[in-house]
């Protein structure tokens, strides 16, 4: 039997699914599992067919280890990451004028100016740290849209989420060391198509988040392209050789990896000289991850371009035991999921968690009820015909026990119920065509 107070972290991508979760001590597994996704249920992190996805994640709680929790269901508390692509992050620094009940305003209205949506349109945290007497907070939103993706198609398949946090953020606490840590650090994580960069001051939050379009995938068909080589002989060359090539006929294919990784160093140097510029911050050393950490010659080059000290850091350090569960197998969203694992019951991240806003929105539209004024997502929406459905189901079973002759009442109740669907269906498309009308004309 799980314990009801264990939370278990989940991290979706685009291939598969993987669970974790931790004993009390959080550093032993309690229970693992990875089960894969078909191509096109999730697209960027996002799901896209919610009935084959919670096949995916029935499989999934069938075949974890060592406990399988398909029988669980009702006690699983889920921590969820969610991909940095999907996530709004703004980093401010509090000028000193700037009264403690007042930074909120002041970081929303800092914010609204660079994120393309309306601060109403998201689910929104704001953490903040003081280093060296100086206040910074990070915004980081995400659209009550994608949120509500997600609530919704755990909920269909009978699992509560209580903890959402963004990819960045779980990668810290994978790869950094407990907060307070003495130096500010940058992490840097290649995927498949993208590179994310996120600057983590001392409470190992990041402070800044950058996603440039480019990834091992990216480079490979990029080099594949110029060289007119196979995109295997490609891969290959990246991992034997990479960027440390010694014999001359591979030191133009090094030459060419560097001008692919261009963009990625521009970037890291851009995010370096703005935190040390406008957040009083000092980077002393990146950490590698991701796809390509393993790349031959990368962690020199990299330090030999931005000028401090590149590191590649074993993704399993904190977790005992977990290199004997996966036998081999290295997911790529492991560092991801340990990050959330180890986060996800500690109080001192409370107020990162995506999920807050969420909540208390959802708590006072249940108390108040809800109006087709009030929808302003499909968030809304869904809770709206949820209200109404629970008003319809009153009135059904009303008719049917004020029904005396058996008969009628059986025909009068069968009445109820196609009216009650009809005006369901009614309230859900006119609820749907405001809330489009609001946001889209």
């Amino acid at each position: 039997m799980l314990d009801k107070t264990k939370i278990v972290a989940i991290d979706v991508s685009d291939q598969s699914i993987l669970l974790l979760g931790l004993e009390d001590d959080k550093k032993t597994v309690a229970v693992y599992g990875k089960a894969d996704v078909e191509p096109g249920v999730v697209k960027q992190g996002m799901v896209c067919d919610q009935d084959l996805f919670i096949k995916a994640l029935d499989k999934l709680l069938s075949h974890t280890k060592p406990i399988k929790l398909n029988t669980e269901k009702e006690n699983l508390r889920v921590a969820l990451c969610v991909p940095e692509r999907h996530l709004f992050s703004y980093h401010v620094t509090i000028p000193k004028d700037i009264p403690d009940d007042e930074i909120e305003t002041y970081v929303n209205e800092q914010a609204q100016k660079i994120i393309p949506y309306k601060l109403e349109l998201l689910y929104s945290t704001q953490h903040v740290a003081e280093e060296e007497g100086v206040k910074h907070v990070t915004f980081t939103g995400i659209q009550k849209t994608d949120l509500q993706n997600y609530v919704s198609v755990f909920s269909q398949a009978g699992l509560t989420i209580v903890y959402v946090a963004g990819e960045l953020f779980a990668l810290g606490r994978t790869y950094l060391s407990d907060p307070p840590m003495k130096e500010d650090h940058i992490i840097l994580d290649t995927d498949y198509n993208s590179t994310i960069i996120g600057v983590y001051g001392v409470d190992v939050v990041p402070n800044l988040s950058v996603v440039v379009r480019r990834g091992s995938e990216t480079i490979v068909r990029h080099l594949s392209e110029y060289l007119s080589l196979p995109l295997e002989e490609v891969r290959d060359l990246l991992m034997t050789h990479g960027l440390a090539a010694k014999q001359k006929k591979n030191k133009k294919f090094s030459e060419l990896l560097q001008d692919s990784l261009g963009p990625v160093i521009d970037k890291v140097l851009q995010a370096k000289g703005y935190v040390e510029k406008h957040a009083a911050m000092t980077i002393k050393q990146i950490t590698i991850c991701g796809s390509l950490k393993e790349m031959p010659g990368l962690s020199d080059y990299i330090a030999s371009q931005v000028g401090v000290p590149a590191v590649l850091v074993d993704d399993t350090q904190k977790i005992d035991g977990i290199k004997r569960i996966l036998k081999g197998d290295r997911p790529e969203q492991l560092s991801g999921v340990i990050g959330l694992a180890l986060s996800a019951n500690d109080p001192k991240f409370s107020q990162i968690n995506l999920l807050t806003q969420y909540n208390k929105e959802m708590t006072e539209v249940r108390k108040a009820g809800v109006t087709l004024e009030s929808i302003r997502s499909l968030a809304d929406l869904y809770h709206f015909i949820r209200v109404q459905m629970k008003k319809l189901v009153k009135i059904i079973l009303e008719k049917g026990l004020q029904s005396k002759n058996v008969s009628s009442g059986k025909k009068s109740k069968a009445s109820t119920v196609k009216t009650s669907f009809i005006l369901v269906v009614f309230f859900g498309a006119l609820g749907f065509l405001v809330w489009a009308m609001k946001n889209y004309v």
